[in-house]
């Protein structure tokens, strides 16, 4: 019973640390050019200059506004619908900066994905596995012990709930991460 406590508690534990690992500083190659984007810093450089950028939401739905060294700016809002409009302020056609399309689809190459909702789901669904695979025996109880008095599972009956408890929580990691 310890140990499969210890390994529920390690699987949450991993999982919360990969919920953790966005790059903060990374380079993206856009129509020939590479950009790298600084989300610490909200910046991103083409080598040449320097916008400065607010990002909020996800890769579906979002709002950014880039501010060009010229002080003029790009903003965009997108809904989670596949809608989006945005605009820009005087001076914003300057020829020699990178227009500002170009930055959002920079910005969303790395943007935090849009979660489906499923983590619930697929939080139960891992334990629902982890307790078939940690306790097959207790599983078999009550899934078909209690209809039979002084019944006990066979061996085979422990291997495939072992079995289907591991893939129960492979589906249940699939469905957390997609």
């Amino acid at each position: 019973m310890r140990r499969g406590f210890l390994l529920c508690l390690s699987v949450c534990l991993a999982l919360a640390l990969c919920a953790c690992s966005a790059q903060s500083v990374y380079t993206v190659t856009r129509d020939g050019k590479d950009y790298t984007v600084d989300r610490e810093a909200g910046t991103i450089s083409d080598g040449q200059y320097t916008y400065g950028f607010e990002f909020s939401g996800d890769s579906r739905a979002y709002e950014v506004t880039i501010e060009y060294p010229n002080e003029s700016t790009y903003w965009w809002e997108q809904n989670g619908t596949g809608i989006g409009y945005g605009g820009w302020s005087e001076g914003y056609y300057e020829s020699a900066y990178a227009k500002g399309d170009t930055l959002r689809e920079v910005l969303l190459e790395k943007a935090p994905r849009a979660r489906s909702g499923n983590a619930g789901v697929g939080f139960f669904i891992i334990l629902l596995g982890l307790f078939g695979a940690v306790w097959p025996r207790a599983a078999w109880a009550l899934s078909y012990g209690w209809r039979f008095k002084d019944a006990e599972p066979s061996e085979a009956a422990l291997v495939v709930n072992r079995v289907c408890g591991g893939a129960l929580a492979l589906l249940g990691l699939v469905v957390l991460v997609v």
